[in-house]
């Protein structure tokens, strides 16, 4: 049914792509993408709603049960388009060029906004009343890791009562077989089930200042520069194949062709070795799931070009393992600081999230959702290396998985944060479908 509206749907989707909501941007965009969401979906839009935070909302479909609540997020918010000169299409235009929608939150992720409330709508019009009560929750400043998620589980559960049984959030996707043949013989997908934690650190070298035409040994930037070179040489966090790392590569080890089977399902075994041995582009990827990750990313010194710094610092972003928390890492780098001279002041900082349970009634409903909606998938579970407003969900519900149900190649997933970010045709129908397979089949 949603395929046959699929150039309705481009167009639709387009006028949202239209709006520059770049996370904390003027109110006009915000106001201007809600006109445009309620035209496109008028019966949704009578549904109660409640703000609960700046743009931030709840939207509460009531359903003929209210014990078994389910919750469908999305964030309405962007990051920013960097320079326009570098996209095919103006980022801000919705082109729908080659059979995809161009434009900044094409697949991150006003797609998963537009798929659920177009979904509801057109169910609204055919008089289907869903088993149980179900809250859409679209948050406004995920891309910066604002707070409006941290609103919307506490009014659910404060302001509403509601303790829901399943959350559904972007996160994993799926890969089609098609460009795969040499090895798949199903389509492949991913489903976050816990996120690793995250921390800023602000490493901190001090001195006694002075003029730079005198400059003595070991100044601050000197001894920040050793520090994170021993850094670069050395990881000094723990290195461990996780049991959720087992389970995705056993699961998707379904999915290839007989003869690859034994190889994929134990590669597991393989993978702190892989750290020492694979390109460097390859071994990043393959250490995000292994261990916890730190990279700096910002400095400052003196403010004069002649002046020796009394301070200098550097900024360190972290992703901590669940193995491995921000105790255990914290002791670790005091340890290195120590040696230079550095002192650490925490910025910010949370340990990974609770891991949901793969055998839980509501992962198992929302692989039979994927599996209905786009035939034969191998689904498995997955450590998600960044962070979603899922895992504020889980201070409320058990069972809450990332999932983005829209088909995207590599390619297209790979442009979310940068140019040329885009969702196919097709993609945006399907997507349609499973938020109605979804609405219509749980009970």
């Amino acid at each position: 049914m949603s395929y046959e509206k699929k150039d309705l749907y481009a167009k639709q989707f387009s006028r949202m792509l239209q709006c520059p909501t770049v996370t904390g941007c003027e109110q006009k965009h915000f106001d201007d993408l809600h006109a445009i969401m309620w035209e496109i979906a008028p019966e949704f839009s009578k549904l109660p709603r409640f703000n609960v935070r700046n743009n931030a909302m709840i939207i509460k479909w009531e359903g003929k049960k209210h014990d078994r609540p389910l919750v469908l997020m999305a964030h309405q918010d962007v990051v920013p388009e960097e320079d326009p000169k570098g996209w095919k299409y103006p980022p801000y235009s919705g082109a729908i060029e080659e059979g995809k929608i161009w434009g900044r939150g094409a697949v991150d992720c006003k797609c998963m906004v537009f798929g659920s409330m177009v979904a509801a709508n057109e169910l609204i019009n055919e008089g289907f009343v869903p088993e149980q009560d179900i809250y859409f929750c679209y948050g406004d400043d995920e891309e910066n890791s604002g707070g409006s998620a941290i609103a919307e589980a506490k009014y659910l559960s404060e302001t509403l009562g509601v303790k829901p049984v399943l959350v559904i959030d972007e996160g994993g996707g799926m890969a089609s077989k098609e460009p795969f043949k040499k090895f798949l013989v199903k389509n492949a997908g991913v489903i976050g089930v816990q996120e690793k934690g995250f921390a800023d650190f602000k490493f901190i070298a001090r001195s006694k200042g002075g003029h730079s035409s005198a400059p003595p040994k070991n100044t601050p930037f000197v001894r920040l520069a050793k520090f994170i070179l021993y850094n670069e040489k050395h990881n000094i966090f723990d290195v461990k194949v996780l049991p959720i790392l087992k389970e995705l590569f056993k699961d998707l080890s379904k999915a290839v062709k007989p003869a690859l089977r034994p190889l994929v399902k134990n590669a597991y075994h393989i993978l702190p070795l892989a750290l020492k041995v694979l390109p460097d582009s390859l071994s990043s990827q393959v250490k995000a799931f292994l261990s916890t990750t730190m990279v700096f990313t910002m400095a400052e010194g003196s403010h004069a070009s002649n002046n020796i710094p009394d301070a200098a610092w550097v900024l360190a972003n972290l992703r901590f393992s669940p193995q491995e928390g921000h105790d255990k890492c914290m002791k670790k780098l005091e340890k290195v600081a120590k040696k230079y001279n550095i002192e650490i002041e925490v910025l910010n900082t949370r340990d990974a999230s609770p891991c949901t349970d793969t055998k839980s009634e509501g992962y198992k409903f929302t692989v039979d959702m994927i599996n209905k909606t786009y035939g034969d998938t191998v689904l498995a579970p997955y450590l998600i290396a960044g962070g979603t407003d899922c895992r504020y969900m889980q201070d409320i519900c058990s069972t809450a998985l990332r999932f983005t149900p829209f088909l995207v190649s590599l390619e297209e997933l790979g442009a979310c944060h940068g140019y040329n970010e885009r969702i196919g045709v097709d993609s945006l129908a399907q997507g349609v479908d499973f938020y109605r397979n979804v609405l219509t089949n749980f009970k």
